[in-house]
């Protein structure tokens, strides 16, 4: 995991795992969803007035015209956390 990425907050259902993070250096806020029955999971920055709506519907926020994926990557929730690695 990235020692500047804090966790906010996660939730887990029906494979599906959902984890909202701060990077304190430049204070933006990521969405990494990871579907354990796939493997795939995604990273999405959110604009901070955003998160909890994306932390809440997380499909419905990346389908939106705002949504910035940053690391898709099929190592799951903690491989893509760990590799933020700018815009895709």
């Amino acid at each position: 995991m990235d020692a500047d990425l804090i966790e906010l907050d996660e939730r887990h259902g029906d494979g599906i795992a959902v984890g909202l993070y701060w990077r304190q250096a430049t204070t933006d806020v990521v969405l990494v969803v990871s579907d354990v029955k796939t493997g795939e999971s995604f990273g999405v920055q959110v604009p901070g007035e955003r998160a909890m709506d994306a932390f809440r519907h997380p499909y419905v926020y990346v389908s939106s015209p705002r949504a910035r994926v940053v690391a898709p990557d099929a190592a799951g929730a903690a491989g893509t956390a760990t590799g933020l690695r700018g815009a895709a």
